[in-house]
């Protein structure tokens, strides 16, 4: 195996053991990014392919991988842990689970967030619309940022 990895990748010293190394990062990243956009402030954007979430929650992030970091320097020759207790995994920031997929929750909670955009009448009849509708409720989810709006204005005038 390591003479056709060799092969296949010149100039490059490619072992069991480094393969190995090589997975348990890839799964480190793994569950570090599902954790992360399983925050109920962050979002998977699928056209760009990016991580998407409020200044406020990079903020918060960063805030906290600085201070571990600056302990873990602290502390390097000592034995202490700097993970926040309350993390058992690689979680640095503590958030609520996300509402099911597909259920009335999720789809007020981005309804809530459009709220300042919409008169009261239009959220009133989009949130009565996303409550008593499955079907509604899924198509609004599937429905890409830009065009919710307009879809909502569109239940008063149809």
């Amino acid at each position: 195996m390591n003479k056709e990895l060799e092969e296949q990748f010149p100039g490059t010293s490619l072992d069991a053991n480094k393969l190995r190394q090589k997975l348990r990062r890839l799964r480190i990243q793994y569950t570090q990014f599902t954790e992360l956009i399983a925050h109920a402030e962050v979002g998977w954007d699928e056209t760009t392919n990016t991580v998407k979430a409020n200044a406020d929650v990079w903020d918060k992030f960063i805030k906290e991988c600085l201070d571990m970091l600056k302990c873990n320097l602290n502390n390097r020759d000592k034995d202490i842990n700097c993970t926040p207790p309350e993390t058992k995994k690689s979680k640095s920031v503590t958030s609520p689970d996300k509402p099911a997929k597909g259920s009335i929750e999720e789809a007020m909670d981005v309804l809530n967030k459009m709220r300042p955009s919409m008169s009261i009448k239009e959220y009133l009849v989009a949130s009565d619309r996303l409550s008593r509708e499955e079907h509604t409720r899924r198509m609004f989810m599937c429905l890409l940022d830009d065009t919710r709006l307009p879809w909502v204005c569109s239940l008063l005038d149809p």
